[in-house]
C-alpha cells in the first residue's frame, strides 16, 4: 500500500471514489471525526509531522474542502528557517480537494493565511494524539536542547513540590495553553501542574465543567492521602 493509501497510520478500505489515493468516504469521515490537532498554524503542523510535508489539513472556515500539503517553504522535508511559531511565514503549497465529489479543485495551490491559528491536521498519528502537541514538539528537538528542557522541567517540578500540593489538569486545556503558560503554570507529562492554592485561578481560565470535574477528582485524591 502506498503512503497515499493511508491517512497517517490509519488503513483505509478499498477506494470507491479516489481522492489523492484516499477513498472519498474515508476522507470525509476523517475531515469530520478522526483525531485532529486543531487551532494550529501550518508551519507548526509541518514541524509536528517531523518536518515533513504530506499531511492532510483543513482550515476551520472550510466546509467540504481539504488539502494535502505538498511543500512548505519550497521543501518536502527538512527544518524551516525562522523561529517558532511562524518560521518566517513560508509559502505552503497543497492539492485542494472537494470531499463531496472527490474533485481536485486546485493543484499546487498556495494556501492563504499559513500563520493563522485556524488549521487542523486530519488524522494525526495515534501516538502523537495521545501525547499531545507539546510532547510531539519534543521529538523534533536536538539531543542537547531536549536535555536542557528536561533539566528545566525537573527544576520546575522541584519548585512546584516546594510550593505545596498540586494537581495535574489536562481536560480542555489545549485551547488555552498560551494563557496558562502566561500565568506561570508548567506543562509536564501531558498535563498542567497546578498548585492547589491556585486551582480556582486555573479553572477560571479553562472554564469548562470537564476541567472542574477533573480537578475535583484530583483534589479528592490528595485529601484522601492526607
Amino acid at each position: 500500500m502506498t503512503p497515499q493509501a493511508k491517512l497517517r497510520g490509519m488503513t483505509l478500505p478499498p477506494p470507491a471514489a479516489d481522492v489523492g489515493g484516499l477513498t472519498l468516504d474515508a476522507l470525509m469521515r476523517a475531515s469530520l471525526a478522526l483525531p485532529t490537532f486543531a487551532r494550529e498554524n501550518l508551519p507548526r503542523l509541518y514541524r509536528l509531522n517531523g518536518w515533513h510535508a504530506g499531511l492532510w489539513v483543513r482550515r476551520n472556515s472550510w466546509g467540504n474542502t481539504v488539502a494535502l500539503i505538498t511543500s512548505v517553504g519550497g521543501q518536502v522535508d527538512g527544518k524551516l528557517d525562522g523561529r517558532d511559531p511562524y518560521y518566517g511565514d513560508p509559502e505552503v503549497l497543497a492539492d485542494v480537494y472537494d470531499v463531496r465529489t472527490g474533485a481536485l479543485l486546485e493543484q499546487q495551490a498556495s494556501l492563504p493565511c499559513v500563520g493563522s491559528w485556524q488549521w487542523a491536521w486530519i488524522g494525526v498519528p495515534q501516538d502523537l494524539w495521545d501525547a499531545g502537541p507539546e510532547a510531539a514538539f519534543e521529538r523534533t528537538l536536538s539531543d542537547q536542547t531536549r536535555a536542557r528542557k528536561a533539566r528545566a522541567r525537573q527544576q520546575q517540578q522541584d519548585a512546584a513540590e516546594r510550593a505545596g500540593p498540586f494537581v495535574t489538569l489536562s481536560r480542555d486545556t489545549y485551547p488555552v495553553r498560551a494563557e496558562l503558560k502566561a500565568l506561570g503554570f508548567q506543562f509536564q507529562n501531558g498535563g498542567w501542574l497546578i498548585p492547589v492554592s491556585r486551582l480556582e485561578e486555573a479553572l477560571a481560565v479553562i472554564g469548562t465543567d470537564a476541567a472542574r470535574a477533573e480537578a475535583a477528582a484530583a483534589t479528592a485524591t490528595i485529601d484522601g492521602a492526607r
